[in-house]
């Protein structure tokens, strides 16, 4: 039996979901005799992880975000020191909903198979994952649930947690809930390769501040990835947003909106065949005439003309009827905002456990 001496847990979130996870099993630790560390990897934070030995657990909690696990924790697992026999597991956190009165699972995609792998390659033993069904905070697609559904989403969650994490402190292997959805985990892996690519830059532009924003700066000073600045006077959203959703979940005003509008027009725009205009005024290009360098020449050609008409609307939301029009055929303007219960501003910060 292994017994540990420390656990440190690193941690991606965007409403709390990933941190609520990480403090349950803080708390298991902790009543263990086991050592606890928990760090945010915000805004590119490097870790210091000292002396790695197989007396050490590290854990890596992060959202699942286009079927693939987070970017910040795939760039971090990606910088994390190698160390031969040092044990780790993963948990992602995935989009938990309710359809009528029944509970649906979310898919990892690749959230839990390629955290794994770059673990393995830096010689890690993996020890477990555990995809975790949390309740959904993506409010660009669906208002947040009520407080009921919530409630009853995240107490079996803590279950489904503690009980992972009571093997996994054991020293047992736990993949059982990995293994489960596997098979169309893999399927659908081109979504999140695609997702990775060119996905996440077309949704982080779908961002807006509506004329409620009274520039107070929280979504600016507690964006994860540091994505959002102002400009004219107002918040604007980078292509490194990656929809974690802490800013609209957590404005006070309910000033930030995801405008369903302006993604239309980005269909309608994605529906041009750009590349062909490219390839009769350049003909030397058909060199390169391939089914799938056509597809992310023209994906790329389309994103750079969205970043000129998304500076183009930030401009123009100043001026009150197009700030309404965008504002009021957003959905987002009618839904619940979703943050876990308990999770605080504060609490996004470096010192989660105090």
């Amino acid at each position: 039996m292994i017994k540990y001496k420390k656990l440190i847990i690193y941690y991606f979130t965007g409403t709390g979901n990933a941190l609520m996870a990480a403090r349950w099993i803080i708390k298991k630790a902790s009543t263990m005799g086991i050592a606890t560390e928990l760090h945010p990897i915000d805004r590119d934070y490097r870790p210091d992880p000292g002396s790695i030995d197989s007396a050490t657990l590290m854990g890596f909690l992060y959202p699942t975000h286009g079927f693939n696990a987070a970017p910040s924790m795939l760039y971090f697992l990606a910088k994390f020191p190698r160390a031969r026999g040092a044990h780790a597991f993963v948990l992602n956190t995935r989009a938990g909903s309710k359809i009528f009165r029944l509970l649906g699972p979310g898919l990892s995609g690749l959230a839990q198979v390629l955290p794994m792998l770059i673990l393995a390659i830096k010689r890690y033993s993996i020890r477990g994952g555990l995809p975790l069904d949390m309740p959904s905070n993506w409010i660009s697609l669906h208002p947040g649930y009520s407080d009921r559904w919530i409630s009853f989403i995240i107490k079996r969650c803590e279950e489904i947690t503690g009980n992972f994490t009571d093997a996994i402190l054991a020293g047992k292997r736990r993949f059982f809930r990995t293994m489960i959805t596997l098979p169309l985990d893999i399927a659908i892996a081109p979504i999140a390769v695609i997702y990775f690519l060119i996905g996440r830059f077309i949704l982080a532009k779908t961002f807006i501040y509506s004329s409620s924003c009274n520039n107070c700066m929280i979504c600016v000073n507690n964006c994860p990835v540091g994505a959002i600045e102002i400009r004219h006077g107002k918040p604007y959203w980078k292509f490194t947003c990656e929809s974690c959703m802490r800013c609209i979940d957590n404005c006070p005003q309910q000033a930030i909106q995801a405008s369903h509008l302006f993604f239309l027009i980005i269909v309608l725009i994605s529906q041009i065949p750009l590349t062909m205009y490219l390839f009769t005024s350049m003909p030397i290009l058909t060199v390169i005439n391939y089914p799938i360098i056509v597809y992310f020449l023209n994906s790329y050609i389309m994103l750079l003309m969205v970043f000129f008409l998304y500076g183009a609307l930030q401009w123009l939301l100043q001026l009150k009827p197009v700030n309404a029009l965008f504002t009021y055929t957003s959905l987002t303007r009618y839904w619940r905002r979703y943050r876990a219960p308990g999770i605080k501003l504060r609490d996004y910060q470096k010192d989660p456990l105090n």
